[in-house]
């Protein structure tokens, strides 16, 4: 059973970006990927034909934050209306080797973790700034900090875990 919601009125043009979260065809055996599964439920209904909604993939596996701003963004297609943005995972991969490597103490290997963390924080808000500068509706997918509420809220935690 899908969820039901009243029919939109004026087409939209989604566009993903970020990484294989969005970009997983070639992870998908059977069924659809994510474009395809949004693509359907954009153009349900039975004003299809005239609303002539779009999905337009972007979003590339393997992709890290900074690519995202620097390649992703630019492609962005005239006439779009929405972003839905899903990143950084790649990017905490990298980090990983950090959580293998020995510490003398408990001291140095939080301090190491610390510094992991605001090498990510950093990157993660430079993208999402970059992001919100299009001035365009933004879904976020916070798959790696489930926990962060609304975008303004999550500023403040980063400027004053940068201060501490």
């Amino acid at each position: 059973a899908g969820a039901t919601s009243e029919p939109l009125r004026k087409p939209v043009h989604v566009v993903l970006l970020g990484d294989s979260t969005l970009d997983n065809k070639g992870y998908v055996k059977e069924g659809k990927c994510v474009t395809d599964h949004l693509r359907d439920l954009l153009n349900q209904g039975d004003d299809v034909k005239e609303r002539k909604n779009k999905v337009t993939l972007v979003a590339q596996d393997g992709s890290v934050l900074q690519s995202l701003v620097q390649k992703q963004i630019p492609k962005i297609p005239r006439g779009a209306t929405h972003i839905v943005v899903s990143a950084g995972g790649n990017n905490a991969l990298k980090y990983l080797s950090v959580l293998k490597s020995n510490a003398t103490d408990v001291h140095s290997a939080l301090l190491k973790l610390r510094e992991v963390q605001r090498k990510f924080s950093k990157e993660y808000s430079a993208m999402l700034e970059a992001v919100m500068k299009l001035k365009l509706p933004t879904l976020v997918c916070l798959q790696y900090a489930p926990k962060v509420e609304h975008f303004a809220q999550f500023k403040a935690k980063q400027e004053a875990m940068e201060v501490a």
